[in-house]
Parts: structure tokens; C-alpha cells; sequence
């Protein structure tokens, strides 16, 4: 540029000069990245809740173990490979299944209340379909926990029920037992006190029972203290991309304008070269005429 300083003219008229050039790599950056998004970078999302089963207010699994468990390779990956995703590495699980505890409360006092479990795939169907198959399978791993609890606790009910006709039938004999004793001893004060006292015991331990008895069955039948694991709410379903519009509208600019500005140093870089060509030409021929005058 005749060894002044260069200026925007210049520039462009660089641009200007290898414009198909930077046309042309513009537009294979701008299309490299739409294929990008569209093949790695888009997925669909679908989220539901879920409340850990319980039997008698006692949690079949602690939340935060749950959300782990969900996370790992061990119960993501067989899922993940149902929707033929086979080869997911282990540390990329979270971009298509993951749990997280939600807690409610006051801090320092918030407590874990529920499960969050997120899905994603490159179709809503599959993402659908994971969240229904991670529900389905957290579900079915604590049936089996429920089930046992559960039995356990009807068990001891029918003992209880047991007991109390028990004690109700020994309540019923005990004035007809009374009246079979020798006048004598009834007439007693030790003697009457004595079955007077075996009545009250008998009747304190049958109202105990009958209260355990009780509760438990509230228990037991109450969805409040016992039931199993299960969605507490209507899933989201997969109508909104991950991530945002916004964000994969900046994503596109950004390889395009990152695509502009290579092209644009390769043609600045080719016009020095071309440039270049003709001193160094003249350098050699020089060089070479020196060498035959010597």
C-alpha cells in the first residue's frame, strides 16, 4: 500500500476483491452450524413430579439417594437405550435424564417434599417417553419395598384384631367367672377387689389396643401416611425446546459472524501473499543477476 498507513478503504476494498471467497465460507460456516444445532445442539423437554411412596409416614427411600440413583449410569443407561440412545457416555446422562429434590419450608428449615425428573431428546416423543419410562422405573424398584412394608403392617393389624377379641371375650367371662366363685370369697373384700382389679386391667389394655388398632388402620388406609410412589402431577409435556429460541438464535450468529471473520483473515492473509509475490520475484531475479556478474 506504498508504505502508508492502511485505511478503511483499504480494508474493504480487501473484502471487496475475495468477496466469493468470503462469501462462500460465510455461508458453509452459517449452514456447519445450523446442522450442529439441529444434530447436537436440539432437544425437546418434558418434566413431571414425583412423591416417594411411604408406609406409615416412614419414606421408602430417602429423596436425595432417589435423585442419585436416578442420575446414575446403572438406571439411566438401560432406559436411555430403550429410545436407541446406546452410546451415552456416563457424564453427559444429565443432558437427557436428571432428578432434583424440591423442598419447601422456611430456611433453615426447608425440607424435601418431592422428586423433579427432567427428560430431553431430539424428538418430543422421546422425551416423552423417557420421563414414562424413569416414573415406571423408580416405581417399580420401590413396589417391591411398598409391598413388603405394607404386608408387614397388615400382619401386626390382624395380631392386634386378634388380641382385642381376646380381650373382649376375657371381659365377657370375667362377671360370669365372678358369680362361680365361693360366696365366701366374693363376699370377700380381697376376693372381690382381686376381680375387680383383673376387670380394670383387662379393659385398660383392651382400650390401648383398640386405639393402636386404631391408628394403624388410619394408617394404612390413609394416602396421607401410606402409599405408593407415584406422579403427584401432570407432566410437562415436550412443546418447548432446550435450549431457548433465543439462545440457539445466538448460537447461529455466533458461528456465522465466526465463519466471516476466518474467511475474512484467509483473504486478507491471500491478498498479502499476492502482493508479496511480485517483490520477492524481483528479490530473486536480482539476486540471480549478481550472481552471473560475479
Amino acid at each position: 500500500m506504498n508504505g502508508r498507513e492502511p485505511e478503511l478503504i483499504d480494508y474493504i476494498e480487501v473484502l471487496r476483491r475475495h468477496r466469493k471467497l468470503v462469501l462462500v465460507g460465510t455461508l458453509t460456516s452459517a449452514l456447519a452450524t445450523v446442522v450442529v444445532i439441529l444434530v447436537w445442539v436440539i432437544h425437546y423437554e418434558a418434566s413431571g413430579n414425583v412423591e416417594i411412596g411411604k408406609v406409615a409416614d416412614e419414606p421408602l427411600e430417602d429423596l436425595y439417594f432417589a435423585a442419585a440413583e436416578i442420575n446414575s449410569p446403572g438406571f439411566a443407561l438401560p432406559i436411555l437405550a430403550q429410545v436407541g440412545l446406546t452410546d451415552v457416555r456416563p457424564e453427559r446422562i444429565p443432558k437427557y435424564i436428571s432428578a432434583e429434590v424440591l423442598e419447601a419450608g422456611v430456611l433453615p428449615n426447608r425440607k424435601p417434599i418431592m422428586l423433579h425428573i427432567g427428560t430431553s431428546s431430539r424428538s418430543p416423543q422421546d422425551a416423552a417417553r423417557l420421563l414414562d419410562l424413569v416414573v415406571a422405573e423408580l416405581s417399580r424398584r420401590h413396589q417391591a419395598r411398598f409391598e413388603v412394608a405394607f404386608k408387614l403392617r397388615k400382619i401386626y393389624a390382624a395380631e392386634l384384631e386378634a388380641r382385642v377379641s381376646t380381650y373382649e371375650k376375657d371381659l365377657k367371662q370375667l362377671p360370669s367367672a365372678r358369680s362361680r366363685l365361693p360366696s365366701r370369697s366374693v363376699e370377700t373384700p380381697t376376693g372381690a377387689n382381686l376381680v375387680q382389679a383383673e376387670i380394670g386391667q383387662r379393659q385398660t389394655l383392651l382400650l390401648d389396643l383398640l386405639q393402636e388398632l386404631q391408628e394403624m388402620q388410619i394408617r394404612n388406609n390413609s394416602e396421607m401416611h401410606t402409599r405408593p410412589t407415584r406422579l403427584v402431577d401432570k407432566p410437562t409435556l415436550p412443546n418447548r425446546l432446550s435450549p431457548p429460541v433465543a439462545i440457539l438464535i445466538l448460537e447461529f450468529l455466533g458461528g456465522s459472524v465466526a465463519g466471516f471473520l476466518i474467511f475474512a483473515y484467509i483473504a486478507f492473509l491471500r491478498d498479502y501473499l499476492q502482493r508479496a509475490k511480485p517483490k520477492t520475484t524481483l528479490r530473486l531475479e536480482e539476486a540471480a543477476e549478481k550472481v552471473t556478474a560475479n
